[in-house]
């Protein structure tokens, strides 16, 4: 028998009020909403972009051929290398050693002091030089059509519209262009910069525009919308069963 002193206990329990699709719901939808441009307009932040790019195309970068000559005892010593992708290259009777972003004149000191506690002698003359310049290039990845590396011009010239052309375009259904990340390595003070770019299809027709420098990447993300959907049926429609009508 029932204990009077309680309230009575519906028959159906609420639907609503106890499932937990409804609770997620609204913070999905809440997260799709502030889908909007997150960063700065393209013409507007081109100038503080563009200010930071370096000058030199004679620095050393992955996939050059560098050769390496000894005046004393150059049968021993000289040396035609590849820079491998990570930077580095592979010396007679060194460890390996990271190149990526010097001058061959730096390489040259480098040397230097490296085969100084190898060579008797003293520092040994050499000098550095890039035989074969790899193309130079950046990368574009993320919501388009063919990620990965494009390549600069012949005069190391490349808009920031030109790369996601040559990637193929931006996938228009999935595609955040309002928020796409421009990350930039500085060889000078080995550092990274990056900033986040509005660079919907509004502004590419501004006379002013980003023009991309060697290892730029390009990150398109994915839409808020679209990940919200993913997340919808990520977090909630395998984790929880749903009716056949909502799952359609």
């Amino acid at each position: 028998m029932r204990n009077p002193l309680l309230p009575p206990v519906p028959a159906h329990p609420d639907p609503i009020g106890m499932n937990p699709i409804k609770l997620l719901i609204p913070a999905l939808l809440a997260l799709a909403a502030c889908s909007g441009p997150q960063g700065a307009a393209l013409h507007r932040i081109a100038p503080e972009v563009n200010s930071r790019r370096y000058s030199g195309l004679d620095r050393i970068s992955p996939g050059d051929a560098l050769t390496i000559r000894f005046q004393s005892n150059p049968e021993a010593w000289d040396q035609d290398v590849i820079v491998q992708a990570d930077g580095n290259v592979s010396l007679k009777a060194l460890d390996p050693m990271r190149v990526g972003g010097m001058l061959p004149s730096e390489l040259d000191e480098a040397l230097r002091s490296a085969y100084a506690m190898i060579i008797e002698g003293g520092y040994p003359e050499l000098t550095v030089s890039i035989a074969i310049q790899a193309p130079d290039q950046a990368y574009v990845i993320g919501e388009v059509n063919q990620p990965g590396p494009v390549e600069l011009g012949p005069d190391g010239t490349l808009t920031f519209v030109q790369a996601i052309a040559l990637a193929g375009g931006h996938i228009q259904e999935t595609s955040w262009l309002g928020n796409i990340s421009l990350i930039r390595w500085d060889p000078t003070s080995n550092s990274q910069m990056s900033w986040i770019v509005d660079g919907r299809t509004k502004w590419w027709g501004s006379s002013a525009t980003i023009h991309m420098q060697e290892h730029d990447v390009l990150y398109v993300p994915n839409t808020r919308i679209d990940q919200t959907g993913i997340n919808l049926d990520n977090w909630v429609r395998r984790m929880i069963p749903v009716p056949r009508f909502l799952a359609q």
